[in-house]
C-alpha cells in the first residue's frame, strides 16, 4: 500500500506479458495427453501401437428391408470404404470392411488352403455371384461375426487415424457428409467413435462460448444488482479478466493447447476469482462504513481477507493435482 505506483507498474507488466503469450493460444484435442501415463495399460498401448487403435471410426451400414446380400448394398459397402479411405489422416493399412482386401475366407484345394479377398475387384451383381459371396462370408468365421450382424441386415466398416494427421474438424464433416449421402429409404448408416464424438465437439464449439458468454454476463448482471455501485462492480470484473488473461496466457507461452472438454475448467476459475474479489469488496465497504478512510479500509481489508484467501487459493491449486 505504500508503494501503490510500483505495484500497479508491476501489475501491469506482468498482465501485459501474459497477454502477449495469448496469441499463441491454441484449442485442440490432443488424445494422448488426456490418457493418465502412468497407467500401465497406457503404457502398454503406447509401446505397442500397432496393436489397436483408439481413434478408430466405425460405421454401419444397415438394410431397413431385407438383408445384405443384394447388388445395391454392397455397392454401398464397396463406395463407402474407398471413399472413406480418402479422408485425410487415416491410417490406411487400418481400413477394414467386407469390401476390403482384409476380409478374407478359406477354400480347402488340393495344394492346401488358399485365402482369397472376400470379394474380388468388381461388387456381385448376378445372383449368383451373391449367392457365391454369401458362401464366403459363411466360410469367413472372423468376418461373419465381426462385420455382419446376426440377422445379415448390416454391415460395419472401421477406420482408424494417425493422430498426428488427425484434424478432427475434417475427419467429422467427411465422413458424416459420406453418411448423409449413403443414406437413402432402404439403407441407415451409423457413424461412431472418438473421433466423431470429439468432432460433435468441435462443431458444437460455438454454442459453448455462447453458453459461456451468457453465464459471464448473469454473472456481470448479478454482481450489479448485488453491489449497487460501480467501483464494487468493476472491480470484480477487471481482477477476474485478468486473471483469465494471466492463464490464458501462461497457457499460451508454453504452447500447450487447451481441450475443448475441459473449457470449462476456465470458466470455474474466473467465477471463483469472481467470488474472492466480491468478498474482498463486501468486507472493505463493511469496514470503510465505520473507519471513513479508503487507504486505511483497504490496508485493514486486505489484512483480514489475505490469509483466508490466499489459503483457499492454494486449496484449491492442491485439489487440481
Amino acid at each position: 500500500m505504500r508503494n501503490r505506483l510500483i505495484a500497479v507498474f508491476c501489475f501491469v507488466c506482468i498482465t501485459v506479458f501474459f497477454a502477449v503469450g495469448m496469441r499463441g493460444l491454441t484449442i485442440k484435442t490432443i488424445f494422448s495427453d488426456l490418457l493418465p501415463k502412468d497407467d500401465p495399460y497406457v503404457q502398454v498401448f503406447s509401446d505397442h501401437p500397432n496393436f489397436g487403435n483408439p481413434l478408430t471410426v466405425t460405421v454401419m451400414i444397415k438394410r431397413t428391408t431385407g438383408d445384405i446380400y443384394n447388388a445395391d448394398t454392397l455397392r454401398k459397402v464397396w463406395e463407402f470404404t474407398r471413399a472413406i479411405d480418402l479422408v485425410p489422416g487415416i491410417n490406411h493399412d487400418s481400413l477394414i470392411s467386407i469390401a476390403t482386401e482384409k476380409a478374407r475366407y478359406a477354400e480347402a484345394t488340393p495344394n492346401g488352403v488358399d485365402m482369397r479377398p472376400l470379394m474380388e475387384d468388381t461388387v456381385p451383381s448376378s445372383q449368383a455371384a451373391l449367392d457365391d459371396f454369401r458362401r464366403r462370408v459363411e466360410q469367413s468365421p472372423n468376418v461373419r461375426t465381426f462385420y455382419v450382424s446376426g440377422d445379415e441386415t448390416a454391415t460395419i466398416i472401421t477406420a482408424a487415424f494417425l493422430e498426428n494427421l488427425l484434424d478432427y474438424d475434417v475427419v467429422f464433416s467427411s465422413v458424416q457428409d459420406l453418411a448423409a449421402k449413403y443414406r437413402d429409404d432402404n439403407h441407415e448408416v451409423y457413424v461412431v467413435g472418438q473421433p466423431i464424438l470429439t468432432g460433435w465437439v468441435y462443431k458444437l464449439q460455438e454454442q459453448t462460448y455462447m453458453i459461456f458468454g451468457i453465464t459471464l454476463l448473469a454473472l456481470v448482471v448479478a454482481l450489479a444488482l448485488y453491489m449497487r455501485n460501480i467501483a464494487g462492480t468493476l472491480t470484480p470484473i477487471i481482477c477476474s479478466s485478468v486473471a483469465a488473461v494471466w492463464g490464458f496466457g501462461l497457457v499460451g507461452w508454453i504452447s500447450a493447447p487447451i481441450e475443448p472438454l475441459l473449457m470449462i475448467v476456465p470458466l470455474l476459475l474466473v467465477a471463483r476469482s469472481f467470488s474472492h474479489c466480491v468478498q474482498f469488496s463486501e468486507r472493505y465497504y463493511e469496514i470503510y462504513a465505520h473507519l471513513k478512510d479508503k487507504r486505511k479500509s483497504a490496508e485493514v481489508a486486505m489484512g483480514v481477507m489475505m490469509a483466508p484467501s490466499i489459503l483457499g487459493v492454494i486449496t484449491e491449486v492442491l485439489s487440481q493435482i
